[in-house]
C-alpha cells in the first residue's frame, strides 16, 4: 500500500507533456533520460528522488539505490522527441507548479506498518541507554505504537529477525556510539515487534551525514557526487526530502 509520502514521476512528466524521450537536466549539466527512471521518480515540494524501483511499487520497498536531489540542483526539465528538442522547461517553471500542488502534513513519530515490515521514523537524534532517560523514553515511543504496529505488522514475531536503522544527522560527530543507541532500541522493541531482542540476528546501524545531500552541483571538469543511498526504500528519505535534516528511521523485518 504506498502511503502517498511522494508524487509520482508520472505526474511532473504529464503535467509538462514530456515523452519519455526527455531529459532532467541537472546544475551540473548533467542529465537523465526519463524513461530510465519512469517507474522509480518520487518527488516532493523540496526535492526529487530518482530510484531503480519498478512502475506501482511503493514508498516502502526495498531499492537498490536512492539518489537525492533537493530541486535547486535541478536546471530543468527538456523535452525531447526523436532526438529534437521541442521545449525546455526551467526549475522555476518547475517551482511554481510545485507550488500550486496540495501537499500531505506528516506528524512524527511516523508509522509505516504491513505484514512482516515495520517502519519506524522519528525526529531528532537516537538516543543512547547512557543518555538521562534516554532508554525509558525510546521504550515510551513504541509503545504510543504498539497497537498500529500490532493491527498492521501482526503478533511479535518468534523467528529471527533483522533491523536496519538508518541515522541522518547534520552533525554525526555528536552522535552516541552506535551500539549503545542500537542497544536502546532492541531493547524499545522487545515484546511488540518481537518476543526477544535475542532474536535480532542481523542489524545494521548506519549514519549518513546530510550536508552533502544539500550541496550545490556545479559544472566542473570532473562530475560531481550525487547525494545516494543503497538498499533503502525511498520512505526513508521522505523527511530529508520535506526539509528535517536530524531523524532516524528503525525498519524491522523476519531475517530471511
Amino acid at each position: 500500500m504506498n502511503q502517498g509520502l511522494f508524487r509520482l514521476g508520472h505526474q511532473l512528466f504529464e503535467a509538462f507533456g514530456v515523452s519519455l524521450e526527455s531529459e532532467i537536466i541537472f546544475m551540473d549539466f548533467c542529465h537523465d533520460l526519463v524513461w530510465l527512471y519512469r517507474g522509480g521518480i518520487r518527488f516532493t515540494q523540496d526535492a526529487l528522488l530518482i530510484s531503480d524501483l519498478r512502475e506501482g511499487q511503493d514508498d516502502w520497498t526495498q531499492a537498490g539505490d536512492v539518489r537525492f536531489y533537493p530541486w535547486h540542483n535541478v536546471f530543468g526539465i527538456r523535452n525531447v522527441k526523436r532526438n529534437t528538442v521541442l521545449q525546455e522547461y526551467e526549475r522555476q517553471d518547475v517551482e511554481e507548479w510545485l507550488r500550486s500542488l496540495e501537499w500531505p502534513s506528516v506528524d512524527y513519530p511516523y508509522l509505516h506498518a504491513a505484514p512482516a515490515q515495520v517502519s519506524l521514523m522519528l525526529k531528532g537524534a537516537p538516543r543512547s541507554v547512557r543518555s538521562k532517560g534516554g532508554k525509558a523514553r525510546l521504550r515510551a515511543d513504541a509503545e504510543e505504537q504498539r497497537e498500529a504496529i500490532k493491527a498492521g505488522f501482526g503478533h511479535p514475531l518468534l523467528g529471527p529477525v533483522e533491523m536496519a536503522i538508518d541515522v541522518f544527522s547534520s552533525e554525526p560527530v555528536a552522535l552516541p556510539d552506535v551500539d549503545r543507541f542500537s542497544n536502546s532500541i532492541m531493547d524499545a522493541f522487545q515484546g511488540i515487534a518481537y518476543e526477544d531482542d535475542k532474536q535480532v540476528r542481523h542489524l545494521r546501524p548506519r549514519v549518513h551525514e546530510v550536508a552533502p545531500a544539500f550541496q550545490q552541483l556545479e559544472c566542473t571538469s570532473e562530475p560531481m557526487v550525487h547525494f545516494s543511498i543503497d538498499d533503502i526504500p525511498p520512505g526513508a528519505l521522505y523527511p530529508l526530502c520535506s526539509g528535517v535534516r536530524d531523524y532516524y528511521v528503525i525498519r524491522i523485518q523476519p531475517n530471511g
